[in-house]
């Protein structure tokens, strides 16, 4: 797709006021309709001039000048003048791709200038839509940032195609130096491709792709091109997580080193048959990403309706094996011994497995411990179904072990066990267990007294004193006297 048309060039205007050159934003409102909307107050708001020395000018709109057309007058905010070219205008222009190379890393040096000085903030339009590049003489180099209202208000004055091209440009999500590097990798991408990676004419449906990378990386929508510059590009639009996103310096530092080539020199020539692996890649590629997004989507859309399904399956499925099971080879705890059966008891939250705590215990005193792990059973499940991946639970001691990393797996589980009997009698054992509950921050509100909080999964200190029964010649737990400190 080529690139769309830029619409905020015809509403930024230098013309001649009582003899003097100056530049206006053209609101598109009549004198009735500006006055209603209170566009004076727009005049208030700060512009910046920044040269390629770092030195930073303010600029400020000093007055409104009806504009005389014979469709209709309209109001134009004006201020002193500067004669340059709308950036986003000449990334458009081919004709144009070695100068807007240039534009790019000038863009970038002045607005990191700004961030230093604490000046780039909401007074300016995101992205590259209204910022103005002078390309010759004497202040080439110098960009013009104008107040964010005037560029807003000339963006809208072109209508819907003109408001969804300026957010072409920026991630939503972005800001700082972060987004100043995003619009910079975005811009290049254009001038190499011809194409801008993110385009859609539903506005949701844009940001949706930006925040999730829905674009064709470089190395296949330009084919031959460099690639240093191509994976660092990569690395911007399609941030990994735990890995360090490139900084500004980073790509000006590269921008810099390859001053001198000229654009065709970004690229190497291929054989036909480099070309045709590289067009069987894309296609398949675009339809994995196709593939993908559109499950993502759906299973957004409908999560209620699928999580419902997927309860009704597990637990359907959940109550035909465990009938299954009881039938051929249910555990049971004949021949176990108090302490192993009380063992067997908390090794089974380690396991999520409910079957082994219900065999271990008689009456209803184990009835919350059971519910509890066959809910996260149930919801390891249904996780391990809608993530296609196999780890969904991590033992509470693997975890530990492994240095209490971030994961997005549930973590759960029994450490530190320590059992003593306290008593026994022939019929009847005391065994008091003393561990730590390993539970996700989601359970919170079901305890008192929790150890401090971590991100993935909070600790509750935890005495039992179990009373042990002698079961049809097994024994059982048949009473839990618990308390959490």
């Amino acid at each position: 797709m080529a690139l769309p048309k830029n619409n905020i060039c015809s509403r930024i205007l230098r013309f001649d006021l009582d003899k003097v050159k100056v530049i206006g934003f053209d609101t598109g409102l009549d004198n009735k309709a500006f006055a209603q909307a209170k566009m004076a107050q727009f005049l208030s708001q700060n512009g910046f001039i920044v040269k390629p020395d770092g030195s930073v000018k303010s600029w400020k709109a000093e007055g409104v000048h009806e504009l005389e057309s014979p469709a209709k007058n309209t109001m134009v905010i004006w201020g002193s003048d500067f004669n340059g070219i709308s950036l986003d205008s000449l990334v458009h222009d081919q004709d144009k791709r070695q100068q807007a190379l240039d534009a790019v890393l000038f863009y970038l040096k002045a607005k990191i200038t700004l961030l230093k000085d604490s000046l780039d903030s909401a007074a300016l339009f995101p992205g590259a839509c209204g910022a103005i590049f002078c390309n010759k003489g004497s202040e080439h180099g110098t960009f013009f940032f104008p107040p964010e209202r005037l560029v807003k208000r000339s963006i809208e004055a072109n209508g819907d195609e003109a408001v969804n091209n300026s957010q072409q440009w920026y991630h939503p999500d972005l800001n700082g130096e972060k987004a100043v590097v995003f619009t910079a990798a975005v811009m290049l991408y254009a001038i190499f491709t011809s194409k801008l990676p993110f385009v859609n004419k539903d506005i949701d449906v844009l940001r949706h792709d930006i925040r999730e990378s829905v674009f064709m990386p470089l190395k296949l929508a330009a084919p031959g091109f460099d690639r240093e510059l191509s994976e660092l590009l990569n690395d911007v639009l399609f941030p990994i997580k735990n890995k360090a996103s490139p900084s500004a310096q980073q790509l000006i530092d590269c921008l810099e080193k390859n001053r001198s080539r000229k654009i065709a020199d970004f690229y190497t020539e291929l054989t036909e048959e480099e070309m045709q692996k590289i067009k069987n890649e894309h296609r398949n590629y675009k339809k994995k990403q196709d593939l993908r997004i559109k499950t993502k989507r759906f299973i957004i859309r409908n999560t209620a309706i699928i999580a419902v399904c997927l309860c009704a399956i597990i637990a359907a499925g959940l109550f035909i094996h465990g009938y299954l099971r009881q039938l051929s080879e249910r555990f049971n705890t004949i021949g176990l011994t108090p302490v192993e059966v009380a063992m067997a008891y908390y090794n089974a939250f380690n396991t999520l497995d409910h079957d082994i705590i219900d065999a271990c215990t008689h009456g209803r005193n184990s009835r919350n411990d059971i519910t509890m792990v066959m809910n996260l059973f149930v919801i390891s499940r249904a996780r391990q179904a809608y993530e296609l991946t196999s780890v969904v639970h991590i033992p509470a001691q693997d975890w530990l072990d492994t240095g209490m990393p971030q994961t997005d797996a549930l973590v759960f589980g029994i450490t530190d066990l320590v059992l003593q009997i306290l008593s026994e009698t022939e019929n009847e054992v005391f065994i008091q267990a003393d561990y730590f509950l390993w539970v996700p921050p989601g359970y919170l509100g079901e305890y008192n007294q929790i150890s401090e909080h971590i991100p993935v999964s909070v600790s509750i200190n935890t005495k039992d004193i179990l009373t042990l029964g002698l079961i049809n010649d097994a024994w059982r737990i048949i009473e839990i006297d618990r308390k959490t400190y």
